[in-house]
Formats: C-alpha cells, sequence, structure tokens
C-alpha cells in the first residue's frame, strides 16, 4: 500500500506533453533523468512533493451516480470518488505487425499502411538519427486517396 502523503512528482522526464485526444511529446533527450525511478536506489531529491489538486472547480461536473454514488439527480460527489487498482493482467504483447505498405505522399512525409485498425506502440529504428532530431507520428483509422 503507498502513502500519499509521501507520493512526489517530476516534470523533467521524456513525456513532455500527453493527450487522448491530442498525442504525446516525448523527448528521448530526458530518459536519463529517469533511467531507474522505480527501484530504491533512485535518487528523487530533485522530485517534488505532489499536490492535491481539488476536482471540485477543475473537473467535469454534473450527475452521475454510477460513479459519485449518489442518488439520480443528485450532483456528482467528488468526496466519494476513489483510486481503484487495476483489475486484471497488464497490457503486454498479442501481436507484432508490419507495415502492409510504406508510401512517400510528400518529401519527408511516409504513411504506413498496417492493413487493419488496431491499438499499439510503434517500435521506430532509425538508422541515422541525430540527437536533437524530430519525428512526428500521426495516427488515423483509415487512409485516404490523396
Amino acid at each position: 500500500m503507498t502513502n500519499p502523503g509521501t507520493w512526489k512528482v517530476y516534470s523533467g522526464g521524456p513525456v513532455v506533453y500527453s493527450s487522448l485526444d491530442f498525442g504525446e511529446i516525448y523527448d528521448t533527450a530526458r530518459e536519463p533523468a529517469v533511467s531507474g525511478w522505480a527501484t530504491s536506489a533512485y535518487n528523487d531529491s530533485r522530485w517534488k512533493r505532489a499536490v492535491v489538486v481539488p476536482l471540485e472547480g477543475t473537473a467535469a461536473s454534473g450527475t452521475d451516480p454510477a460513479e459519485s454514488g449518489g442518488a439520480p439527480g443528485d450532483p456528482v460527489r467528488f468526496d466519494k470518488l476513489s483510486l481503484v487498482g487495476q483489475i486484471g493482467n497488464s497490457a503486454g504483447i498479442f501481436r507484432i505487425l508490419t507495415a502492409k505498405s510504406v508510401r512517400e505522399v510528400r518529401p519527408g512525409v511516409f504513411v504506413y499502411d498496417m492493413g487493419q485498425n488496431m491499438v499499439g506502440v510503434p517500435r521506430i529504428v532509425i538508422a541515422d538519427g541525430r540527437p536533437g532530431g524530430r519525428i512526428t507520428l500521426r495516427y488515423a483509422e483509415m487512409t485516404y486517396p490523396n
């Protein structure tokens, strides 16, 4: 069990920005700063103490008795919500796919067609990559003819 009073946060890691709808900015040059962060030997002296951000006024509100434990029509009660650990197995590798086709649609812009709608994480090898270089990945559910 964890103690919320000892939680810490570090904003210098490789995930610079992350959004369900707008993607992620990941800076590999920041990886060494968090290497080994999940071990007891890790030096977290540069991490700051986490603070509670109240949900009231910062999160969507309305009525949702299934989530808040209230009666139909009651407002969401943030004090009744709780953090629950994952039930079941963690995600893992189910299948490794190789692109069915790759097209350069304009100079330096490539479309990789996986041949199916999928969920996954790309494994990318850049043979001649340079530190500080930038790669932008965009995902879509289908390819378009133009």
